[in-house]
């Protein structure tokens, strides 16, 4: 599971825990063993117990995630709470720069998110100077984004050692531009504006939020607007969706929904 997925699990177990008052603990059913450790984005969660808590199953669909079956699903959402000492990481070091836009150009360093880059970000961010624009740089294994590019003119980059880091500065920006994945995800959750590059290997059918502006392209691979139909590994179809998303598009949509006061 992918960081998105561990999100949208950690939502799932929230809603069972309301459901039930019990506490919930990753598992997966088709190896017969609990998952029984916190990975980052489940830190802080009180109504996870990762020893004793009630088995909850991580992928339970055909032993896959919750959306792969090509039939529509709505993302659920729960709290998000930061310890102290990551709110006061924030605070000193970059409440400053507030208000501002977070930029994700990146994308992990799998084949799972090779259909999904975009390679068009620097006219995007040239087209958004009147912002404060920041980007939460993850570490440089993880990263293969635009044909390797890890500097943009214009655009701030914050160096995250943690997803939690890159959590915190999603939950303070005014708005986050990101394509389909874990940071639209987070930003879900924590109830920011976000608009997010689908193109057609992924749907907002599947894994949008309520609020969220969303691009999206049908294509042959994609002709009902579920997501790509097209086994594992390279699509060009998926490709040719996110290069016809026009950076003149990306900017009219954040400038438009944009609701902080522009400040650089």
């Amino acid at each position: 599971m992918g960081i998105g997925d561990d999100m949208m699990w950690r939502a799932e177990a929230y809603h069972e825990y309301k459901r039930t008052g019990k506490k919930q603990r990753p598992y997966r059913q088709a190896k017969g063993v609990p998952q029984g450790f916190a990975k980052p984005v489940w830190h802080n969660t009180p109504w996870l117990d990762f020893n004793y808590g009630e088995p909850f199953e991580t992928h339970p669909n055909n032993n896959k995630r919750w959306y792969h079956n090509k039939t529509p699903y709505k993302p659920k959402t729960a709290p998000v709470q930061f310890k102290d000492s990551e709110e006061m990481w924030f605070t000193l070091n970059y409440k400053k720069l507030q208000p501002y836009i977070l930029i994700n150009p990146d994308a992990k360093n799998s084949i799972f998110a090779d259909n999904k880059k975009y390679f068009r970000w620097q006219a995007v961010i040239d087209g958004l100077q009147d912002y404060k624009l920041v980007r939460a740089l993850p570490n440089q294994l993880f990263i293969k984004n635009a044909k390797g590019q890890t500097n943009y003119p214009g655009l701030l980059n914050i160096q995250c050692l943690t997803i939690r880091e890159t959590m915190i500065l999603i939950k303070y920006a005014h708005m986050v531009v990101t394509t389909e994945g874990a940071v639209h995800h987070i930003a879900g959750n924590l109830d920011v504006p976000c608009v997010v590059l689908y193109g057609s290997h992924q749907s907002p059918q599947r894994t949008g939020y309520e609020g969220q502006i969303n691009i999206t392209r049908k294509t042959h691979c994609n002709p009902d607007g579920l997501g790509c139909h097209v086994p594992k590994g390279p699509c060009t179809y998926c490709e040719q969706a996110m290069d016809s998303i026009e950076p003149e598009e990306v900017v009219k949509l954040v400038k438009e929904n944009y609701n902080g006061k522009i400040q650089k």
